[in-house]
């Protein structure tokens, strides 16, 4: 398991171990070369949410935790957790 910190290491790690280049991984998404040069260059800082689950996916891994203003939050009528209750999503290195 690792935290949403470590995860732009983990992802180009895991991208770099399964023998993906940064050409290949834009090929299995759809996007462009550059797109994944700029992220991995940002620590996926540029990288939207649904685009980091899409690269971690084509990597064949999963997010698994609880997210920041999740569902839990709302049902309750809470627009985002409390500071010092936020959970950070790890993942699950499979």
């Amino acid at each position: 398991m690792a935290t949403i910190s470590e995860l732009p290491g983990l992802l180009i790690s895991a991208r770099i171990a399964r023998g993906i280049s940064q050409r290949g991984l834009p090929d299995r998404l759809g996007l462009r070369e550059h797109q994944i040069q700029r992220y991995e260059a940002s620590d996926y800082a540029s990288a939207s949410f649904a685009g980091i689950k899409r690269v971690v996916s084509a990597l064949g891994m999963e997010l698994d935790g609880a997210l920041p203003n999740g569902e839990e939050y709302r049902e309750r009528g809470i627009e985002s957790p409390p500071p010092g209750e936020q959970e950070e999503p790890v993942i699950r290195k499979d």
